[in-house]
């Protein structure tokens, strides 16, 4: 099916081998159907010779059989369908592998967090690397996951690993994946979660085992100097515009010396926008609100000061 994104899963080739299944069985069901359709269409249309259709009151066998006998395959067609999608089901569902690398993924409005064991190799250590909208893991590697939702429903999509599921306030679901090929590949929400929902995109950066190890030794996880890439990998792009738009939060055009009224603890309060507000709107989203705005929904950003000192010399030259 070449029409399909990439597979780099080990268990995508089964998912595929379904989703050919059951199309090429739909598909196969529909022609035959339509062209029972058509044939009775013309066989039995009113002619000299039948001028009234006949009233059948599908007593007899032969009359019933044309409802049972496609009732008969069609449940058949179910079961063996159901027996497929069952066996698949429990290789990437139930039976979890041991696994070789623990991760954690949180949704939130509106980007993805992701907490990757350190030099240890151990979850919830303090040498834990945490990125945002960027999962990195070694290729040929059984990744078990454990995934959840900060604020409301978000559905955790990765078309290459043919891998889909829905990350529940409240609730950690555990899954897993093991990637075959290296390379980047895009990660989504599959969920309509707010008004940012479209830019809520990740990467799953898939490393060979040496680059992987190197990576963890020295995790790289900013460091550009491309404001707009920056803003785009933390998912700052999914709330605020360049362009003066107006989206969930505040445009970055024309932002640097303009004056804003904030709620901060219920106040109003008149800010000018300098590095030091940018600094504390980046480190504490929450302190204040600009008027105007929905309270509480940016979180708190994970940028080195390198990458806020890169944005903050961006935002002078939004004017």
């Amino acid at each position: 099916m070449n029409f399909l994104p990439e597979n780099i899963a080990t268990y995508g080739t089964q998912i595929d081998g379904l989703a050919a299944l059951i199309s090429w069985l739909g598909l196969t069901s529909f022609v035959l159907a339509e062209a029972a359709l058509v044939y009775a269409a013309f066989r039995y249309r009113r002619s000299e010779k039948r001028k009234r259709a006949a009233y059948i009151k599908g007593e007899s066998w032969g009359q019933a059989k044309w409802i049972f006998i496609p009732l008969i395959l069609v449940v058949l067609l179910d079961i063996f369908i159901d027996i497929k999608t069952t066996a698949v089901w429990k290789q990437v569902k139930i039976d979890l592998p041991t696994a070789d690398m623990n991760v954690r993924i949180v949704g939130q409005q509106f980007n993805w967090q992701f907490t990757h064991p350190g030099k240890d190799g151990k979850l919830g250590t303090e040498d834990d690397v945490k990125t945002t909208n960027e999962l990195h893991v070694p290729v040929d590697t059984n990744v078990v996951f454990e995934l959840g939702a900060k604020d409301v429903l978000h559905s955790f999509f990765v078309p290459a690993l043919r891998l889909t599921q829905d990350a529940v306030p409240g609730r950690f679901i555990h899954g897993w994946f093991n990637a075959t090929k290296p390379g980047k590949y895009e990660i989504a929400c599959g969920q309509i979660c707010g008004a940012g929902h479209t830019g809520m995109r990740g990467m799953l950066i898939v490393h060979n085992k040496e680059e992987f190890q190197k990576w963890v030794e020295n995790p790289v996880t900013g460091g550009s100097t491309d404001p707009m890439e920056i803003l785009k990998g933390n998912g700052c792009t999914s709330c605020h515009s360049v362009d003066g738009t107006r989206v969930v939060g505040p445009s970055y055009k024309g932002i640097w010396g303009r004056s804003e009224t904030v709620i901060t603890d219920g106040a109003e309060r008149q800010v000018v926008v300098d590095e030091a507000y940018i600094k504390k709107s980046i480190r504490e989203p929450k302190a204040d609100t600009v008027k105007g705005y929905p309270a509480g929904v940016m979180p708190a950003g994970t940028l080195s000061d390198a990458d806020i000192d890169v944005l903050i010399k961006y935002f002078k030259t939004l004017k």
